[in-house]
């Protein structure tokens, strides 16, 4: 199931979801205020019924929705909210809740990444900052707690990097439902199921998207597999300019390795 997580939040970093630029303010503000007891407001039933399809054509529904990401700038910003729990626990009770903000230098390759994230399991716990560069040869990641003074490092080389990827095989059940809204944006839905991975045989599940129609980028996904629920939802994403120096290590901590 690790791998599942990791696989899902690699995803969703990645393809992360979109909102209109005149609501990006909004959006932001409600997501830096938002606590653990808001967390149930977002976690809403997974559609049912649905048409079946295969994947060509939701591929050809997939292409006549625009492809169009606001903001301008070098650096992709991204506000993005995670939660999972037992598919049998209501709404409201959670075993990872968590908010990410994340920064990604918009190049072809090798392209730095800064990363901060809020536990709202527990309020106490202070805001972890990641900071990930690479080359050809090495990836260089430092860690720390924000405001503190020390923190660590790492380099490692490319090639002995595990692959936390999952490779997902005799995909099943490609279905559409009815439109929805995720914080006002009408989304394309879509889900599809798997039976088995290229690590267990009896592992299932389904995975949901949820397409933005004016922007087409990802808003929501959610992936129910072996009795758990893992959702992603994306308050922002933008284009902005960040000073290269937002992808160097802070020189007032102190790295050890």
């Amino acid at each position: 199931m690790k791998k599942i997580l990791l696989a899902f939040l690699y995803i969703t970093l990645i393809l992360a979801m979109v909102i209109p630029t005149a609501a990006m303010a909004s959006n932001e503000t409600t997501f830096n205020a938002l606590k653990l007891s808001g967390v149930k407001a977002y976690d809403t039933k997974l559609p049912t019924g649905g048409t079946k399809k295969t994947k060509a054509q939701i591929d050809a529904l997939l292409k006549k929705i625009p492809l169009k990401e606001p903001g301008k700038g070098t650096t992709r910003y991204i506000c993005e909210l995670y939660f999972s729990r037992p598919s049998s626990t209501k709404p409201g009770k959670y075993d990872s809740v968590c908010k990410d903000k994340y920064w990604k230098k918009i190049q072809k390759q090798y392209a730095p990444a800064r990363i901060e994230t809020i536990n709202l399991n527990n309020s106490k716990d202070p805001v972890y900052c990641m900071l990930i560069n690479e080359d050809s040869k090495y990836i260089y990641e430092w860690f720390w707690n924000k405001g503190a003074k020390t923190g660590t490092s790492a380099k490692t080389p490319r090639t002995s990097q595990p692959s936390d990827e999952i490779i997902i095989y005799n995909i099943i059940n490609y279905k559409v439902y009815k439109d929805e809204k995720v914080l006002g944006d009408t989304c394309f839905v879509y889900s599809y199921s798997w039976d088995g991975t290229d690590w267990s045989d009896e592992d299932k599940g389904s995975q949901y998207y949820w397409i933005s129609r004016k922007t087409g980028l990802q808003r929501k996904t959610a992936v129910a597999a072996n009795g758990r629920m893992y959702v992603s939802i994306s308050f922002v994403r933008e284009k902005i300019n960040m000073a290269d120096s937002w992808y160097t290590p802070p020189k007032d901590i102190k790295f050890t390795k």
